[in-house]
């Protein structure tokens, strides 16, 4: 997903809802809550892609899977 109306991203959910997030920081990306180290420096910042560490998609509107890896419980089904 990215924010190329106008600086907003349309999300159409399974429920028929469309939402519009915002990149209210400008940088192209809509971050799910991804910490930015206020002393990054530009080189780092192009590398990460996020400006910062506004979070744009938060959590309790949509799940964004950032979290998933901890919910992984394989067991011994291999």
């Amino acid at each position: 997903m990215g924010p190329v109306h106008a600086g907003n991203c349309n999300v159409l959910f399974a429920d028929g809802s469309i939402r519009s997030f915002k990149d209210t920081n400008g940088d192209g990306y809509l971050n799910p809550g991804f910490n930015v180290d206020p002393a990054a420096t530009q080189a780092q910042i192009d590398r990460i892609g996020y400006r910062n560490g506004r979070v744009e998609l938060p959590s309790e509107q949509i799940f964004s899977g950032i979290f998933i890896e901890k919910q992984i419980h394989k067991g011994t089904l291999d």
